[in-house]
């Protein structure tokens, strides 16, 4: 019995490239544009855009993720995971950072993650040296 459910086998995906372009704003995917039939479909909605991604990737062998985790409790374990869909959004969005972001928002964003995550934190400790 095979594994993988979701995606077919990299092997036996075809070689001819399968063309979309997807819109972010703000960071989130917006708009996917993609032929199906011979006809151009757009989507902006966002579980059909991420059903779209999900069935040009998985048809194209796209997401196979096969990794030895370190579990919390001490032990490593084998995770096989398929994410067709999520692996190319996460792709896309990645290089799109890359184009956009420079190391100042990288810093405002690590200053204001610390902040948030302080939020929380109230109360009183009782100390002794």
């Amino acid at each position: 019995m095979d594994m993988w459910k979701l995606t077919v086998d990299p092997t036996k995906a075809s070689d001819t490239p399968e063309d979309f372009t997807l819109e972010f704003t703000k960071g989130i995917p917006t708009q996917m544009e993609y032929s199906e039939g011979g006809k151009k479909k757009v989507v902006t909605k966002a579980v059909e855009l991420f059903l779209a991604a999900n069935t040009i990737a998985k048809r194209n062998g796209v997401g196979r993720i096969d990794i030895v985790e370190n579990r919390f409790i001490g032990i490593k374990s084998r995770g096989c995971y398929e994410t067709p869909g999520l692996t190319c959004l996460r792709a896309a969005h990645v290089d799109l950072e890359g184009l956009t972001l420079d190391r100042e928002p990288e810093r405002e964003f690590l200053t204001a993650s610390i902040i948030a995550s302080q939020g929380h934190v109230n109360g009183t400790v009782r100390c002794r040296k």
